[in-house]
């Protein structure tokens, strides 16, 4: 039986990145602040709940009870928020490399250098990977974007981390896994966490409408078509 995943946060993730690659290149680059300085800060004990993560499938009259404890829970993401003046930057980033009287007009960034630029620090990443291995989370390789933190460990360990409830759901005759409640996160995290992606799996049995798709132009010239999803199971 095929499971399915939700989370339009990973691919939102993505998509950010690949904008962000088609950015201007050495001259005349940004000066931009260094991200949120997390340093070795300690997760406290306050909890910040971030909302609009329940999905829209997760309904009572799918849901057949608590997901199992040992529940693999893989393709989980901590989404990671810009700085004001990262975003500030980024914007008119975008909109210079598509000026043809810029000096960044069809200057591309690699993924490594917008992550130096737009990516969450040094600091940042290892304060909230320790947080999530102190939970019993086991954290993935860092993107060279920087933008998410991807991590995965059973329904138990996230529930216990995230302070959320995950639930089994049978639609049309498919088993999926989803939180029926938002989940929190430590105070002193919720400035740098901009969402949690992959909470339910939802996203594979949504269909691709290319006629939405969007272009993304690569260094080097090559032009990628990623299909915009709609919401169907």
């Amino acid at each position: 039986m095929k499971r399915t995943t939700s989370a339009a946060w990973p691919s939102l993730a993505a998509c950010g990145s690949l904008l962000a690659v088609a950015a201007a290149g050495a001259a005349a680059w940004l000066m931009v602040q260094p991200h949120h300085a997390l340093g070795q800060q300690r997760a406290t004990l306050a909890l910040v709940r971030l909302p609009g993560h329940v999905s829209s499938f997760a309904r009572p009259e799918y849901d057949v009870g608590e997901a199992a404890a040992a529940l693999p829970m893989s393709g989980l993401q901590l989404v990671l928020a810009r700085t004001p003046a990262q975003q500030q930057a980024l914007n008119k980033l975008i909109v210079d490399q598509q000026d043809p009287h810029s000096p960044q007009y069809h200057r591309w960034l690699t993924s490594g250098e917008f992550g130096a630029r737009f990516g969450a620090s040094a600091a940042t990443l290892a304060a909230l990977s320790g947080w999530l291995r102190s939970e019993g989370l086991s954290v993935g390789r860092v993107p060279a974007g920087r933008d998410y933190l991807p991590f995965f460990g059973t329904r138990e360990q996230v529930e216990a981390a995230l302070h959320t409830r995950i639930h089994e759901f049978s639609i049309r005759g498919a088993q999926h896994y989803s939180n029926i409640s938002d989940p929190s996160v430590p105070a002193s995290f919720a400035a740098v966490i901009a969402t949690v992606g992959g909470l339910n799996d939802f996203l594979y049995e949504r269909r691709p409408y290319w006629a939405d798709a969007v272009i993304v132009r690569h260094r080097g010239g090559d032009a990628v078509l990623y299909p915009a999803y709609g919401d169907r199971v």
